[in-house]
């Protein structure tokens, strides 16, 4: 059995004849004088808040390392 978690931290189990997708995505720690820079609630997240960051859309025909 292969499980996954989705956005909001619940576990699915992934059928046997589902492929994969990946997402490429990076995210970034800003910290000054003591602060951390966090970014505003978003509802993809279950409206907590965020790191600053995001994710690369990758065409159909590419790949992650074409991409």
């Amino acid at each position: 059995m292969i499980c996954y978690r989705d956005v909001h931290g619940e576990l699915h189990e992934r059928p046997p004849d589902a492929s994969v997708e990946w997402r490429v995505s990076g995210y970034g720690i800003i910290e000054r004088d003591g602060r951390l820079l966090m970014v505003e609630p978003v509802m993809a997240a279950g409206w907590t808040w965020g790191l600053p960051g995001g994710g690369v859309r990758l065409e159909p025909e590419e790949t992650i390392i074409a991409g």
